[in-house]
């Protein structure tokens, strides 16, 4: 599966919406996109990302050096996206993150939902340690990384707004 991509314009913004992997493939999508660009303020939604391999976002990460003249944000980035994050401390490069989209399992009744939270500037997303299964009413896990993940990436202002 490799990445595709929507654009959607809104006012001076382009949201570019994000499917499939982020791997060896990445490159000439990432041409395609920055040829296709027409504002300098760009939301990129990761909600559909899938999946992300070392050498995909090695990719990435030289792409969004091509974004020098651009304002960027993150938004719906998944636990695997926040794991790369943590791991390669030049991303998300001159961007942050606005908003996670994490999931959270019952070990009770096996039950899974995902929830977004937004960042806010410069504040830590607000993860839910009390939820509850709307199904069993047993507690709601959430990665057992995240929380040290979370605590990494705000020590590195990727939660805060670039002007």
């Amino acid at each position: 599966m490799t990445l595709d991509f929507e654009i959607q314009e809104h006012g001076n913004e382009t949201v570019v919406q994000f499917r499939g992997e982020i791997d060896i493939h990445v490159g000439e999508t990432l041409k395609e996109l920055e040829r296709k660009l027409k504002t300098s303020r760009l939301r990129f939604d990761c909600g559909g990302i899938a999946r992300i391999n070392s050498i995909g976002i090695t990719i990435w990460l030289k792409a969004l050096e091509t974004l020098k003249n651009h304002v960027y944000s993150f938004s719906e980035c998944n636990e695997q996206f926040l794991d790369v994050a943590v791991m390669i401390p030049l991303f998300p490069g001159t961007g942050w993150i606005e908003s996670i989209k994490i999931q959270y399992s019952c070990d009770g009744c096996q039950h899974v939902e995902k929830r977004l939270h937004e960042t806010g500037n410069g504040q830590v997303p607000k993860i839910d340690t009390t939820a509850r299964c709307p199904k069993c009413t047993e507690a709601l896990e959430t990665d057992c990384d995240l929380a040290d993940n979370l605590e990494t990436l705000n020590d590195r202002g990727s939660f805060t707004a670039r002007a």
